[in-house]
Protein backbone atom coordinates (compact mmCIF):
# COMPACT_ATOMS: atom_id res chain seq x y z
CA UNK A 1 0.00 0.00 0.00
CA UNK A 2 1.66 3.46 -1.00
CA UNK A 3 1.54 5.53 1.54
CA UNK A 4 1.39 8.84 -0.83
CA UNK A 5 -2.45 6.67 -1.46
CA UNK A 6 -3.40 7.08 1.84
CA UNK A 7 -1.58 10.86 2.88
CA UNK A 8 -4.07 12.26 -0.10
CA UNK A 9 -7.07 10.13 1.46
CA UNK A 10 -6.87 11.62 4.93
CA UNK A 11 -6.39 14.85 3.47
CA UNK A 12 -9.64 14.34 1.48
CA UNK A 13 -11.14 13.06 4.62
CA UNK A 14 -10.39 16.14 6.60
CA UNK A 15 -11.22 18.80 3.90
CA UNK A 16 -14.16 16.31 2.63
CA UNK A 17 -13.14 17.97 -0.92
CA UNK A 18 -11.05 16.71 -3.69
CA UNK A 19 -10.82 20.13 -4.94
CA UNK A 20 -9.08 21.43 -2.06
CA UNK A 21 -7.04 18.03 -1.32
CA UNK A 22 -5.37 18.99 -4.88
CA UNK A 23 -4.72 22.52 -3.53
CA UNK A 24 -3.21 21.47 -0.35
CA UNK A 25 -1.39 18.72 -1.53
CA UNK A 26 -0.56 20.34 -4.67
CA UNK A 27 -1.62 17.87 -7.09
CA UNK A 28 -3.64 17.89 -9.73
CA UNK A 29 -7.13 17.10 -9.68
CA UNK A 30 -6.74 14.10 -11.67
CA UNK A 31 -3.77 12.87 -9.67
CA UNK A 32 -5.48 12.99 -6.58
CA UNK A 33 -8.85 11.08 -7.95
CA UNK A 34 -6.07 8.33 -9.23
CA UNK A 35 -4.58 8.09 -6.17
CA UNK A 36 -8.13 7.77 -4.45
CA UNK A 37 -8.93 5.21 -7.24
CA UNK A 38 -5.78 2.68 -6.75
CA UNK A 39 -6.24 2.76 -3.32
CA UNK A 40 -9.89 1.32 -3.25
CA UNK A 41 -9.09 -0.98 -5.82
CA UNK A 42 -6.52 -2.27 -3.15
CA UNK A 43 -8.87 -2.23 -0.76
CA UNK A 44 -11.70 -3.84 -2.76
CA UNK A 45 -13.79 -1.25 -1.47
CA UNK A 46 -15.23 1.95 -2.24
CA UNK A 47 -14.46 5.15 0.40
CA UNK A 48 -15.95 8.11 -1.03
CA UNK A 49 -19.91 8.64 -1.81
CA UNK A 50 -19.73 11.62 -4.44
CA UNK A 51 -22.50 13.30 -5.50
CA UNK A 52 -22.26 16.71 -7.62
CA UNK A 53 -23.15 19.03 -4.40
CA UNK A 54 -20.31 17.49 -1.99
CA UNK A 55 -18.46 14.39 -0.98
CA UNK A 56 -18.70 11.95 1.97
CA UNK A 57 -17.08 8.44 3.47
CA UNK A 58 -18.93 5.80 2.70
CA UNK A 59 -19.34 3.14 5.78
CA UNK A 60 -15.74 1.70 4.92
CA UNK A 61 -14.36 4.91 4.16
CA UNK A 62 -15.04 5.59 7.66
CA UNK A 63 -13.89 2.35 9.23
CA UNK A 64 -10.19 2.64 7.51
CA UNK A 65 -9.80 6.61 8.73
CA UNK A 66 -8.77 5.52 11.76
CA UNK A 67 -6.30 2.73 10.68
CA UNK A 68 -4.91 5.70 8.28
CA UNK A 69 -4.38 7.60 10.62
CA UNK A 70 -2.47 5.59 12.23
CA UNK A 71 -0.75 3.88 9.16
CA UNK A 72 0.91 8.26 8.74
CA UNK A 73 1.89 8.20 12.49
CA UNK A 74 3.74 5.42 12.34
CA UNK A 75 5.50 6.45 9.17
CA UNK A 76 6.24 9.72 10.83
CA UNK A 77 8.09 8.21 14.16
CA UNK A 78 9.39 5.99 12.09
CA UNK A 79 11.21 8.97 9.42
CA UNK A 80 11.85 10.54 12.69
CA UNK A 81 13.42 7.75 14.11
CA UNK A 82 15.92 6.82 11.44
CA UNK A 83 16.62 10.51 10.71
CA UNK A 84 18.22 10.32 14.98
CA UNK A 85 19.55 7.07 14.53
CA UNK A 86 22.88 8.61 13.01
CA UNK A 87 22.95 10.92 16.16
CA UNK A 88 23.37 7.83 18.48
CA UNK A 89 25.78 6.25 16.74
CA UNK A 90 28.95 4.51 18.59
CA UNK A 91 32.22 3.43 17.21
CA UNK A 92 36.01 4.51 16.28
CA UNK A 93 36.79 6.53 13.18
CA UNK A 94 40.85 6.85 12.06
CA UNK A 95 41.29 9.86 10.02
CA UNK A 96 44.80 10.23 8.16
CA UNK A 97 45.64 13.91 7.36
CA UNK A 98 48.21 15.78 5.38
CA UNK A 99 49.45 18.87 7.81
CA UNK A 100 47.16 21.06 5.17
CA UNK A 101 44.07 19.01 6.53
CA UNK A 102 45.06 18.45 9.58
CA UNK A 103 45.86 22.55 11.09
CA UNK A 104 43.82 24.50 8.64
CA UNK A 105 40.87 22.83 7.80
CA UNK A 106 39.83 20.10 10.12
CA UNK A 107 40.03 20.98 13.65
CA UNK A 108 36.80 23.38 13.30
CA UNK A 109 34.99 20.33 11.40
CA UNK A 110 35.79 17.77 13.72
CA UNK A 111 34.22 19.70 16.98
CA UNK A 112 31.29 20.38 14.78
CA UNK A 113 31.07 16.41 14.67
CA UNK A 114 31.55 15.44 17.73
CA UNK A 115 29.45 17.71 19.03
CA UNK A 116 26.65 16.28 17.14
CA UNK A 117 27.97 12.65 17.65
CA UNK A 118 29.36 11.97 20.76
CA UNK A 119 29.13 8.27 20.64
CA UNK A 120 32.03 8.66 18.00
CA UNK A 121 35.60 8.75 18.62
CA UNK A 122 37.91 10.00 16.21
CA UNK A 123 41.41 9.50 16.00
CA UNK A 124 44.08 11.45 13.79
CA UNK A 125 47.01 10.19 12.11
CA UNK A 126 49.33 12.78 10.31
CA UNK A 127 52.21 12.32 7.28
CA UNK A 128 52.35 13.29 4.17
CA UNK A 129 49.94 12.41 1.12
CA UNK A 130 52.57 9.31 -0.05
CA UNK A 131 52.33 8.27 3.85
CA UNK A 132 48.72 8.88 4.36
CA UNK A 133 47.79 6.38 0.94
CA UNK A 134 50.12 3.53 2.53
CA UNK A 135 48.44 4.06 6.60
CA UNK A 136 45.42 3.65 4.66
CA UNK A 137 46.17 0.12 2.67
CA UNK A 138 47.68 -0.88 5.85
CA UNK A 139 44.74 -0.96 7.73
CA UNK A 140 46.11 1.42 9.92
CA UNK A 141 43.58 4.51 9.41
CA UNK A 142 39.67 4.26 7.70
CA UNK A 143 39.92 7.49 6.11
CA UNK A 144 42.39 9.20 4.54
CA UNK A 145 42.46 13.35 3.74
CA UNK A 146 45.19 13.96 1.06
CA UNK A 147 46.46 16.75 -1.69
CA UNK A 148 47.71 13.82 -4.37
CA UNK A 149 46.47 11.93 -7.10
CA UNK A 150 46.21 8.46 -5.82
CA UNK A 151 47.55 5.54 -7.81
CA UNK A 152 46.45 2.53 -6.33
CA UNK A 153 43.49 0.85 -8.50
CA UNK A 154 42.15 -0.88 -4.38
CA UNK A 155 41.66 3.04 -2.98
CA UNK A 156 38.80 4.69 -3.90
CA UNK A 157 39.40 8.85 -4.21
CA UNK A 158 36.91 11.65 -3.73
CA UNK A 159 37.72 15.14 -4.68
CA UNK A 160 36.12 17.29 -1.82
CA UNK A 161 37.85 20.77 -2.68
CA UNK A 162 40.54 22.99 -3.95
CA UNK A 163 43.08 25.64 -2.16
CA UNK A 164 44.72 27.99 -4.02
CA UNK A 165 48.63 28.43 -3.51
CA UNK A 166 50.43 31.89 -3.36
CA UNK A 167 54.07 32.94 -3.37
CA UNK A 168 55.34 34.38 -0.25
CA UNK A 169 57.76 36.91 1.37
CA UNK A 170 59.08 38.48 4.66
CA UNK A 171 58.35 42.47 4.77
CA UNK A 172 62.18 43.32 4.14
CA UNK A 173 62.39 41.19 0.89
CA UNK A 174 62.62 43.25 -2.09
CA UNK A 175 59.38 41.36 -3.79
CA UNK A 176 57.22 42.99 -0.80
CA UNK A 177 54.79 45.53 -1.81
CA UNK A 178 55.04 45.42 -5.72
CA UNK A 179 54.74 43.57 -8.41
CA UNK A 180 57.10 41.12 -9.66
CA UNK A 181 58.07 40.10 -12.86
CA UNK A 182 57.98 36.33 -13.97
CA UNK A 183 61.66 36.48 -14.78
CA UNK A 184 62.75 37.96 -11.22
CA UNK A 185 60.71 34.98 -9.38
CA UNK A 186 62.31 32.48 -11.41
CA UNK A 187 65.80 33.51 -9.81
CA UNK A 188 64.72 33.83 -7.01
CA UNK A 189 66.10 31.52 -4.09
CA UNK A 190 63.12 30.01 -1.84
CA UNK A 191 61.99 27.38 0.70
CA UNK A 192 59.90 24.68 -0.72
CA UNK A 193 58.23 21.52 1.47
CA UNK A 194 56.41 18.39 0.22
CA UNK A 195 58.07 18.29 -3.45
CA UNK A 196 56.58 15.40 -3.86
CA UNK A 197 52.39 17.43 -4.09
CA UNK A 198 50.99 17.55 -7.07
CA UNK A 199 51.17 21.51 -6.57
CA UNK A 200 54.95 20.91 -6.66
CA UNK A 201 54.22 19.28 -10.04
CA UNK A 202 52.26 22.48 -11.36
CA UNK A 203 55.31 24.65 -10.88
CA UNK A 204 57.92 22.81 -11.92
CA UNK A 205 55.75 22.71 -15.20
CA UNK A 206 55.56 26.09 -14.72
CA UNK A 207 59.29 27.26 -14.21
CA UNK A 208 59.64 24.98 -16.93
CA UNK A 209 57.13 26.79 -19.30
CA UNK A 210 60.18 29.50 -18.86
CA UNK A 211 63.11 27.43 -19.52
CA UNK A 212 63.97 27.63 -15.62
CA UNK A 213 63.53 24.97 -12.96
CA UNK A 214 63.01 26.62 -8.75
CA UNK A 215 65.86 27.84 -7.70
CA UNK A 216 65.34 25.56 -3.79
CA UNK A 217 67.58 26.82 -1.16
CA UNK A 218 66.34 24.73 1.37
CA UNK A 219 63.71 22.24 1.56
CA UNK A 220 62.10 21.50 5.23
CA UNK A 221 58.76 18.66 5.53
CA UNK A 222 56.26 21.25 7.55
CA UNK A 223 54.63 24.17 6.36
CA UNK A 224 54.77 25.85 9.73
CA UNK A 225 58.69 25.43 9.53
CA UNK A 226 58.74 27.03 6.11
CA UNK A 227 56.47 29.96 6.74
CA UNK A 228 59.43 30.98 9.95
CA UNK A 229 62.53 29.92 7.63
CA UNK A 230 60.53 32.48 5.35
CA UNK A 231 59.82 35.36 7.45
CA UNK A 232 63.61 35.71 8.73
CA UNK A 233 65.40 35.08 5.55
CA UNK A 234 65.80 36.34 2.11
CA UNK A 235 63.79 33.62 0.44
CA UNK A 236 60.80 33.49 -1.11
CA UNK A 237 58.45 30.60 -0.65
CA UNK A 238 54.97 28.98 -2.51
CA UNK A 239 52.37 28.03 0.24
CA UNK A 240 48.45 27.40 0.14
CA UNK A 241 46.96 30.73 0.94
CA UNK A 242 44.36 29.21 4.01
CA UNK A 243 47.81 28.17 5.58
CA UNK A 244 49.10 32.11 5.84
CA UNK A 245 46.32 34.10 6.67
CA UNK A 246 47.27 34.78 9.98
CA UNK A 247 50.72 36.18 9.34
CA UNK A 248 49.59 38.19 6.58
CA UNK A 249 47.15 40.28 8.86
CA UNK A 250 50.16 40.38 11.39
CA UNK A 251 52.35 41.59 8.49
CA UNK A 252 54.87 38.89 8.74
CA UNK A 253 54.64 37.87 6.14
CA UNK A 254 53.85 39.14 2.56
CA UNK A 255 51.90 38.02 -0.48
CA UNK A 256 53.86 38.74 -3.68
CA UNK A 257 51.77 39.68 -6.50
CA UNK A 258 53.51 38.16 -9.75
CA UNK A 259 53.36 39.13 -13.19
CA UNK A 260 51.62 36.31 -15.72
CA UNK A 261 51.93 33.61 -13.00
CA UNK A 262 49.07 31.23 -13.26
CA UNK A 263 47.29 30.14 -10.80
CA UNK A 264 48.76 27.50 -8.99
CA UNK A 265 45.88 24.80 -7.53
CA UNK A 266 45.98 22.17 -4.81
CA UNK A 267 43.17 19.22 -4.82
CA UNK A 268 41.88 18.41 -1.41
CA UNK A 269 40.39 14.74 -1.60
CA UNK A 270 39.41 11.72 0.16
CA UNK A 271 40.21 8.07 0.63
CA UNK A 272 39.41 5.23 1.43
CA UNK A 273 38.91 1.38 0.76
CA UNK A 274 35.57 -0.44 -0.31
CA UNK A 275 35.79 -2.46 2.31
CA UNK A 276 36.10 0.65 4.82
CA UNK A 277 32.87 2.26 3.17
CA UNK A 278 30.60 -0.80 4.30
CA UNK A 279 30.98 0.57 8.19
CA UNK A 280 28.32 2.41 8.95
CA UNK A 281 30.09 4.68 11.53
CA UNK A 282 33.06 5.40 8.60
CA UNK A 283 30.36 5.54 5.66
CA UNK A 284 28.65 8.51 7.93
CA UNK A 285 31.96 10.26 8.40
CA UNK A 286 32.80 10.50 5.11
CA UNK A 287 28.99 11.76 4.01
CA UNK A 288 30.11 14.61 6.85
CA UNK A 289 32.61 15.33 5.69
CA UNK A 290 31.97 15.35 1.84
CA UNK A 291 28.82 17.69 3.13
CA UNK A 292 31.27 20.34 4.72
CA UNK A 293 34.32 20.58 2.79
CA UNK A 294 32.78 19.77 -0.33
CA UNK A 295 31.21 23.10 -0.44
CA UNK A 296 34.31 25.21 -0.22
CA UNK A 297 36.84 26.52 -1.91
CA UNK A 298 40.06 27.50 0.10
CA UNK A 299 41.19 30.68 -2.18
Amino acid sequence: MDLKNVHTFVTIAREMSFAQASHILHLSQPTVTARIQTLEQELGKSLFVRSKRAIKLTKEGEAFLPYALKLLEIESVVKEKLSSLNETLEGKVTIGATALWSVYILPAILGSILKHYPGIELKMMTGNSVQITEMLMQDQIDIGLVSTKVKKQEVKQYQLSSCELSVVCSPEHSFADREVEMDELLKAPMVTYQQRSDAWTQIRKIYAEWNAAPNVAMELNQIEAAKQMVSYSPFICILPTISIEEEINKGLLKKVEVKNLPPIIENLSMISLERKESYQVVSLIMDLLRGKIGKQQYL
